[in-house]
């Protein structure tokens, strides 16, 4: 009886050994013959059970397998009987990952597309422990286009969008904002893409950006629903960000307790549908965590209702739950920033009732209360502490919508007689102000911040609001730098692999620049290549409505210095002939070093120069950036 013939046989048996196929060696003589057929999962199963010797001898058999087989259900439970098992997966997991690449790029073949798709999330689950198969995988993601098959597209935008939270990396984004227009993946890439922005929220720098970032991901969670009313997850998120928005926007707890009621509805549904069919172990922690949200939004409500109260019965326990609440990044572990959500609204209610600042310092004054709970209560003091000097009167503005404002307010008359779109303003302008002085800790990057600032001061159009936002973007540039210097591959990706080329080009600095400022610069408008500025066209433009500053970029063979750099001041001073005058010069330095890379301290500079024939000085930020950067073990 030939193995082929075995094979056959082997499915109506619960388990067949190696021996019952014929042994390891008419296994190997067969597999011309059998490695494309349907019973690839029968033959790993056997593999899985065998010896250490006889998987070795297996394992190119396998390989060819996987390389070749073209029966779908076959194909995916016999790559799921490899990654579930620790002696084949340490075996073939990184041989694997070149085939699995090689079925993916297959997929535009007839018949091939449901194979790519396991073959992807066979790749995705190896690139959750093996750092080389991420970064095939995530260059893969970056290039799907809006072409794709649709079963493949509609597949790839969940594992698309399972890549972003693990990774965060930009271009997935984009890729997911690609596979929106392919028909039937549409519904499945806007939600991916809702929950990105939700989770983008979620870390946001300052409470305007958190709203704003949600209201974005509500916008595409809606767009879901109309695709697909059925989406239970869709609905749920709907109402967790309704939700957080509501309270932290100070809405009442009935019309909370409406949401909440609403989210129940929705997980339960969508906990009903999960529970029909398995669920992919990779996707687990997205559903563990809509039920965790679940009891995240139902301790907000319960505490908005205890805000509104002037005292408790049972404080210390109603205190725990605004806690928990108060300190939600560490306790909740939903999102890095969820504390400003909570934080403004639950402060300002302590404010303006004395009966819960006496129960916090009563408990407080208990040595023994809630040690887990300490920490968290005594920083909440302090902010309380803080909103309220003793020496002036304070006032709760929206129900502490505006919490920096109510802190400078000098009574509460004055905080009623002011419109809710001029408070609103006033609390932004308040938020930059503060923000613009609060420097990173990191004494390098202050010091080059602080000298370039201090040089500036003569400049005319460095003050008010133009000097708040070129010193965010100059902050920004100088963090680019310090990070790409200190990033490697296992960090940073395939999108740091031009500074360790000798054929990176100015494009490649640019693309790289642009997506730090567009991701890290929420209120700018950061654009590459636009035209009609000076007569040109700029390498980036970063538009703040009433002005802007361009970034004009270089390449550079051979060493960069203030000297060197004058060669190109004169194109990147051109901009500022028609707006203010600062702006920025970087140039990619293409240098190949015995040591190492110049220190972060000896890349920037400032140039202040007069154009000939003008009268007025032009004041152009240089920076370089190291390339054809070596490991540090190979440097002398």
């Amino acid at each position: 009886m030939s193995v082929a013939e075995r094979l056959e046989r082997a499915v109506s048996k619960d388990s067949a050994s190696l021996e019952d196929l014929g042994g390891v060696t008419a296994i190997i003589e067969a597999a011309p013959q059998i490695v494309a057929g349907p019973f690839l999962d029968i033959l790993v199963a056997a593999t899985a059970r065998a010896s250490d010797a006889d998987r070795a001898a297996l394992a190119p058999v396998l390989l060819q397998g996987f390389a070749a087989c073209r029966t779908p259900a076959s194909f995916r439970d016999a790559l799921g009987l490899v990654l579930d098992s620790k002696a084949l997966a340490d075996l073939l997991s990184r041989p694997l990952v070149a085939v699995l690449v090689f079925r993916v790029e297959d997929r535009a073949a007839v018949g091939q597309s449901l194979l790519a798709t396991y073959a992807m999330e066979a790749l995705f689950r190896i690139a959750l422990v093996e750092p080389a198969a991420r970064y095939r995988l995530l260059g893969i993601m970056a290039e799907l286009t809006a072409e794709e098959p649709g079963l493949f597209a509609e597949h790839a935008a969940v594992l698309v969008g399972a890549a972003f939270h693990r990774w965060r990396e930009g271009p997935l984004l984009d890729t997911l904002a690609r596979l929106q227009c392919v028909d039937d993946a549409a519904p499945g890439s806007a939600f991916e893409l809702a929950l990105a922005r939700f989770a983008e929220a979620l870390d946001a720098p300052s409470l305007d950006d958190a709203l704003a970032r949600m209201a974005v991901a509500r916008e595409l969670f809606e767009t879901v629903l109309l695709a697909d009313p059925d989406r239970g997850d869709a609905k749920a998120y709907l109402a967790i960000v309704d939700t957080l928005a509501g309270f932290a926007m100070g809405m009442a707890p009935k019309k909370l307790e409406g949401l909440l009621a609403g989210l129940e509805r929705a997980v339960n549904e969508r906990q009903g549908l999960l529970a029909v069919g398995p669920v992919p172990s990779w996707l687990q922690p997205r559903c563990d965590r809509e039920v965790e949200w679940l009891r995240v939004v139902d301790i907000a409500q319960q505490v908005a209702v205890n805000l509104t109260r002037p005292s408790w019965l049972n404080a210390a326990q109603l205190l725990e739950q605004v806690l928990v609440l108060y300190e939600a990044d560490r306790t909740i572990l939903l999102g890095r920033n969820l504390h400003q959500l909570f934080a403004p609204r639950i402060e300002a209610s302590f404010v303006r009732q004395a009966g819960l600042i006496a129960h916090l310092d009563d408990l407080l004054a208990d040595k023994a209360w809630h040690p887990q709970l300490r920490p968290a209560a005594e920083n909440l003091r302090l902010a309380i502490r803080a909103r309220q000097p003793e020496n002036r009167p304070r006032i709760a503005l929206e129900d502490a919508s505006y919490p920096l404002l109510s802190g400078v307010l000098p009574d509460e008359q004055a905080g009623r007689d002011l419109p809710a779109d001029l408070a609103q303003a006033l609390e932004t302008a308040l938020a930059a102000h503060i923000s613009q002085r609060e420097l990173p800790a990191r004494p390098v990057v202050n010091r080059i911040f602080e000298e370039i600032a201090f040089s500036l001061a003569a400049c005319p159009d460095y003050q008010g609001v133009v000097r708040q936002r070129f010193d965010d973007l100059l902050l920004q540039i100088i963090a680019f730098c310090s990070d790409r210097q200190d990033a490697d591959k296992r960090t940073a990706g395939t999108r740091i692999a031009y500074l360790r080329s000798k054929a990176a080009s100015e494009a490649d600095l640019q693309f790289d620049l642009r997506e730090w400022l567009a991701g890290n610069m929420s209120a700018a408008d950061v654009r590459s290549e636009v035209t009609g500025v000076a007569a040109g066209r700029t390498d980036l433009y970063i538009g703040f409505g009433a002005f802007r500053f361009i970034i004009e970029l270089k390449k550079h063979s051979g060493r960069v210095d203030p000297s060197v750099a004058m060669n190109y001041r004169g194109q990147a001073a051109t901009y500022q002939a028609t707006g203010v005058r600062l702006g920025f010069l970087g140039i990619l330095e293409l240098a190949d070093r015995v040591g190492p890379p110049p220190s972060l301290e000896e890349c920037f500079w400032l140039d202040v120069f007069v154009p000939t024939d003008a009268e007025l000085p032009r004041y152009l930020v240089t920076f370089r950036v190291p390339g054809m950067l070596k490991p540090p073990s190979s440097l002398p």
